[in-house]
């Protein structure tokens, strides 16, 4: 068995999860649209607190993106150690 035929089943399983889900969010959208139920988002914060919780998500996001950006080559090195 290849590769690929090992992973057709859970790649099935997963689209069909996600159309699920897609499905199940435009239901709820269109539900709450007709209710008139979903309100204007919130441009800023209700309070100047809510400000000094964006520097405790910046290092977060910033090492996120570090790890993610640098995978491939960690992923060279591990598969051709020299």
């Amino acid at each position: 068995m290849a590769l690929g035929d090992s992973l057709r089943y859970t790649s099935a399983l997963s689209v069909g999860l996600e159309v699920v889900f897609v499905v199940i969010t435009g239901v709820v959208t269109v539900i709450k649209l007709i209710n008139g139920s979903i309100r204007m988002p919130r441009l800023q914060p209700p309070d100047g607190a809510s400000f000094l919780k964006l520097f405790t998500t910046v290092p977060v996001l910033v090492t996120a993106y570090i790890c993610h950006h640098n995978v491939h080559p960690i992923e060279n090195e591990l598969k051709n150690p020299t």
